[in-house]
C-alpha cells in the first residue's frame, strides 16, 4: 500500500494535511525535540515514509551527527532516497528494511524516532522491542501518530480518513 503512497504525492499529502489539520511541521518538530538530540548523535527513524522528518532530525544532529531512515516499502526508500540527494546531504542514510529486525548492532544511536509509521506497522510491539536493542544505555524513543479525532466536531472525518489510512 505504501508503495502506491510513493507513487500519488499528492494524495499522501493530503492525507498528512487532513491528518494533522495542517499542522504537521508542528507536529514533527514538537516531537523530534523531546529527543533532546545535540550536535554529533544518532538517530535512526522507523517507518521513515518519504524522508518527511529528516530536515527537522538533521537540523538538530547537525553535520557531525548521523540520520539513518528505515522503511519496508521500496517506493517511500526510493522518495527518501532522491530527498537525501537532491538537499545533498552527506550524513543521511535511507535503507530498506523491517523495522522487527533492523540487523543493527546493539546500542548503536542515541535515539529512535517514528513518525506516523507504528499504527502502519502489522507488530509495532515488535518495532519498539527492536528500537530498544538498537539504542545506547540512555537512549530516547519519540513516538508521533495518529488516532481517529476524538472532539465531537472533527469526528465527521473520521469515516473519510480512517478507511484511508487503513
Amino acid at each position: 500500500m505504501y508503495d502506491w503512497w510513493s507513487r500519488h504525492d499528492r494524495a499522501f499529502s493530503l492525507l498528512y494535511d487532513l491528518a494533522f489539520l495542517g499542522g504537521e511541521q508542528s507536529f514533527r518538530d514538537r516531537s523530534a525535540e523531546a529527543l533532546a538530540l545535540g550536535a554529533g548523535d544518532s538517530v535512526l527513524e522507523l517507518g521513515c515514509g518519504p524522508g518527511n522528518s529528516f530536515a527537522e532530525l538533521r537540523k538538530r544532529v547537525g553535520e557531525t551527527g548521523r540520520v539513518v531512515g528505515v522503511d519496508y516499502s521500496a517506493g517511500m526508500v526510493g522518495r527518501a532516497k532522491s530527498r537525501v540527494r537532491q538537499e545533498g546531504w552527506d550524513n543521511v542514510d535511507v535503507v530498506r528494511g523491517d523495522a522487527t529486525t533492523l540487523g543493527t548492532e546493539p546500542e548503536s544511536f542515541d535515539a529512535v524516532y517514528a513518525a506516523m509509521s507504528l499504527t502502519a506497522m502489522p507488530d509495532p510491539d515488535a518495532a519498539i522491542r527492536e528500537a530498544f536493542s538498537v539504542l545506547q544505555n540512555g537512549g530516547r524513543i519519540a513516538v508521533l501518530d495518529a488516532q481517529p479525532f476524538q472532539a465531537f466536531s472533527w469526528t465527521v472525518l473520521n469515516s473519510l480518513v480512517v478507511p484511508i489510512s487503513k
